[in-house]
């Protein structure tokens, strides 16, 4: 069975440069529920680190147009 994903922009802390990451969606569900931390990637310059709180907001944001706001998370607090 395939794995749902989610594709969202990061910004690479170095040089600005945008690019599209993808996670699976029962992890991104599981870390925005406060399993775990989400770690970034920018392969631009082999930069990784875990998503600050604006970045979770937007992944967020990318979750809820994917699933059409059927998914059952929360973000930091509660939006």
């Amino acid at each position: 069975m395939i794995e749902s994903t989610i594709r969202f922009p990061v910004v690479c802390p170095k040089c600005g440069r945008e690019q599209l990451s993808e996670l699976p969606i029962d992890e991104v569900v599981y870390a925005l529920n406060g399993g775990s931390d989400i770690s970034l990637v920018a392969t631009c310059h082999d930069v990784i680190w875990t998503a600050t709180e604006p970045e979770l907001h937007q992944i967020h944001e990318y979750l809820v147009v994917l699933t059409g706001g059927s998914a059952n998370y929360s973000v930091g607090d509660g939006h």
